[in-house]
């Protein structure tokens, strides 16, 4: 689903790119939209059960005309697009999934070890149940990073 959203996302921003050619307006810019979170742990279809979400986390260059577009179509999907994102840590190896080539947008999805090592980090309570399920699948990338990465708390 995620894909379909960036898709309407990068045709309206095209449609509207040529008209800003035409009367001589500054074009928008190509940005990158790197998912994190619950929403790339959905679309990596990682052999869990997963919760849905209501909000899409991510990293983005997206100028703020980008961002408010994104913001105006997402209600539609049942999504909202969550502004703290830049916030969210992740670890400094993060490997990001290639998703989407638009004109204007390139879209991505964290790796889900990635992911699962953010989440036990920074938010081992609120994910508790959804860390025990990993942990029996994980690899053994996820428990050296842990290891790594456990003085983040």
């Amino acid at each position: 689903m995620i894909i379909e959203i960036f898709e309407r996302l990068d045709e309206i921003l095209s449609e509207e790119n040529a008209e800003f050619r035409k009367t001589g307006m500054i074009e928008l810019k190509h940005c990158e939209f790197k998912i994190l979170g619950q929403m790339a742990l959905l679309e990596s279809k990682i052999d869990i059960e997963l919760i849905g979400t209501a909000d899409i986390d991510a990293y983005t260059t997206a100028q703020r005309y980008i961002i408010e577009k994104l913001n105006s179509i997402l209600p539609s999907y049942g999504f909202s697009f969550d502004e703290l994102s830049p916030e969210i840590w992740m670890p400094d190896e993060t490997t990001y999934i290639h998703m989407y080539s638009g004109d204007l947008i390139d879209l991505y999805r964290a790796d889900p070890v990635y992911v699962m090592v953010s989440k036990t980090i920074k938010a081992p309570d609120k994910n508790a149940a959804l860390i025990a399920e990993y942990s029996s699948i994980a690899p053994r990338e996820y428990f050296l990073l842990l290891e790594k990465y456990k003085e983040k708390k």
